[in-house]
């Protein structure tokens, strides 16, 4: 599993008075983050795939097709691009849902993991700054 490989869904709230609209990142709608770093890829596919989702209706196909291809791509790249093979074997060697650097910026986004708290990822969420920092958002468009 890589680093980026989850499906994750964040739960923020008062984006709007943070700067952040809904045509930029919606918290609630699919995406995908990294692990490692916290970099997080959210595009416009993914906000309407969650716009479905909001009023009951099934995904469509084409569309639920097109953002798990567009969040497998950029996962591989991300990983593969950003981060060293030896930083992605020390993670996982950790056991860990992510790490404290990724927690501190996924924090904001209301992105955290249930399980597998160690102290220091929740050090560093609870350190972390209550607005989110776009410059991890990419697809953004």
């Amino acid at each position: 599993m890589q680093p980026s490989e989850l499906f994750m869904t964040g739960a923020a709230v008062a984006l709007p008075s943070a700067g952040i609209s809904a045509e930029m990142f919606i918290p609630n709608a699919p995406l995908a983050a990294c692990r490692l770093c916290g970099a997080i890829y959210q595009t416009k596919f993914h906000r309407e795939l969650h716009r479905y989702r909001q009023l009951g209706e099934n995904d469509p196909p084409e569309l639920l097709a097109k953002v798990l291809d567009l969040g497998n791509k950029w996962r591989e790249g991300h990983t593969k691009y950003v981060h060293t093979i030896k930083e992605v074997e020390d993670f996982v060697a950790t056991g860990w849902f992510l790490t404290p650097e990724a927690a501190n910026v996924l924090a904001p986004f209301g992105i955290f993991g249930l399980g597998n708290m160690h102290v220091d990822i929740v050090e560093s969420m609870l350190e972390s700054s209550r607005k989110p920092d776009l410059t991890h958002l990419e697809g953004g468009e």
